[in-house]
């Protein structure tokens, strides 16, 4: 039994290899059962990252890189408030840092999150991880993570800690995708 060389492949054609015939016919289906819903505003479209951001960068009539710093900052800020709020039960903690980090993967979500840092910083109250404490993903750092094993979802139970699925490393890596790419 051979074994085929492992061979880091960027997300879009990954996505494609593991895509079977199947799903495509499947898809068809369902923008046939549920297109004209959506068309007619019965029902939201289905998300898409990209959407976001490109939503997010003519909002605020930024390109990709200064986007992709602000919504770097609106991430390590929902990290931050996530980690340094009060009154919050033990038992709730990892939920409601959930909920912050939802925040980020929406334009709306994206910029309630910059006028909640805005307006605290207008009171003197900082929180940690904000004010571009992360830096943006550069094309070679998405080169890099297209092989990084902590992006793969398959890889959350990885005996190895430092190689298991990070959901906050992945969404970066596809908003960053999104910013490069999508032109």
């Amino acid at each position: 039994m051979s074994s085929m060389p492992s061979v880091a492949l960027p997300l879009p054609v990954r996505t494609a290899v593991l895509r079977p015939p199947i799903l495509e016919g499947f898809s068809n289906f369902l923008e046939a059962v549920y297109g004209g819903a959506i068309e007619g505003g019965l029902l939201n479209e289905p998300y898409s990252a990209e959407k976001q951001v490109n939503t997010y960068m003519e909002a605020a009539g930024l390109d990709s890189r200064a986007a992709s710093e602000a919504l770097t900052n609106s991430l390590a800020f929902a990290k931050g408030l996530g980690e340094q709020l009060k009154g919050v039960p033990d038992a709730m903690k990892e939920q409601v840092s959930a909920t912050l980090l939802d925040l980020t993967n929406t334009a709306a979500g994206n910029f309630l999150l910059q006028g909640l840092s805005a307006r605290l910083q207008e009171n003197g109250i900082r929180i940690s991880g904000e004010a571009g404490q992360q830096s943006a993903l550069t094309k070679d750092d998405l080169k890099k993570l297209d092989s990084d094993p902590r992006i793969d979802p398959r890889n959350r139970e990885h005996p190895d800690r430092d190689k298991r699925y990070d959901e906050d490393l992945r969404r970066q890596y596809e908003a960053a995708y999104a910013y490069h790419y999508s032109q």
